[in-house]
């Protein structure tokens, strides 16, 4: 990544990087405008195994930088704006006659979690996502024999879940907001995006960046701001699947992060959601 903050321009490029993000980018700031916020793309070309895309450089400092020097009632207020843009986020539907499990487009999804799994989609349905993910476990035995007995959770993960698009990757280096007053400018890094189920934004969430974040900002981030972003969480049933699988992946040592302190993922509302 090339910044270039005189000229505006921000440029993303490598091997890696793949036509889903540009796509997405021009989509949610073509369906959502201001209320999800995110980089203008002014272009993109392909040379050889590289592309590059060409996008604003938003004017900011990342959430993980100026978390320490903000009050408590200025990050509350920062998730409050966070809430409004990802419910905003969730009023992009599918068509009804084609839905689906991956990336924009019908492309395969890029989430990291799934990099070893030898298929990332698009899948047809939840179920079909949901028989591929409980076979992420390097131990696991070949899919080809009896599923159930390669993950007892499966069985209990509730295929009739609602899809949405999602971000994939929320945690606050990804989120630019202004120095002087604590406003969001722009929500980036949407490689990770895609159609996928509702729960999948709060696992990720809980997840992605720890490795990155300080203890300090990791509780406060776990512990208050997201539910204050994505909502009250109704029900437990997908948390011990996605716990279990994910250390493996990510370099994570679960017994860092304790089950019983994530018990309360799937699917969700906002708090005051409640009350109505």
């Amino acid at each position: 990544m090339a910044c270039f903050p005189s000229l505006n321009l921000l440029v993303k490029f490598g091997p890696n990087l793949n036509i889903a993000e540009e796509q997405c980018l021009r989509a949610v700031r073509g369906l959502l405008g201001d209320t999800m916020p995110v980089p203008e793309v002014y272009g993109w070309r392909q040379d050889g195994n590289k592309l590059f895309i060409y996008m604003e450089h938003v004017h900011g400092v990342t959430l993980e930088d100026c978390w320490p020097e903000l009050s408590r009632q200025e990050r509350f207020d920062v998730c409050d704006q966070l809430h409004a843009m990802l419910s905003a986020l969730r009023t992009l539907k599918q068509d009804p006659r084609d839905t689906f499990i991956g990336a924009i487009g019908r492309q395969p999804l890029r989430d990291i979690i799934l990099h070893s799994c030898s298929k990332s989609g698009p899948f047809a349905d939840v179920r079909s996502f949901h028989d591929a993910y409980s076979w992420l476990k390097p131990s696991a035995p070949d899919p080809s024999t009896d599923w159930v007995s390669a993950h007892p959770m499966r069985p209990k993960l509730i295929d009739d879940i609602p899809i949405v698009f999602t971000h994939g990757d929320l945690h606050p280096s990804n989120i630019v907001v202004s120095p002087a007053d604590a406003r969001v400018l722009a929500i980036v890094d949407w490689h990770q995006s895609g159609w996928l189920p509702a729960y999948w934004e709060f696992c990720k969430a809980l997840w992605v960046g720890k490795m990155r974040r300080g203890d300090q900002l990791t509780r406060e981030w776990d512990a208050e701001c997201l539910p204050r972003i994505l909502g009250t969480l109704l029900h437990m049933k997908h948390s011990s699947l996605f716990l279990t699988t994910l250390p493996s992946h990510m370099g994570v040592d679960l017994a860092e992060y304790p089950i019983t302190n994530y018990k309360h993922i799937a699917i969700y509302q906002h708090t005051q959601d409640d009350s109505t």
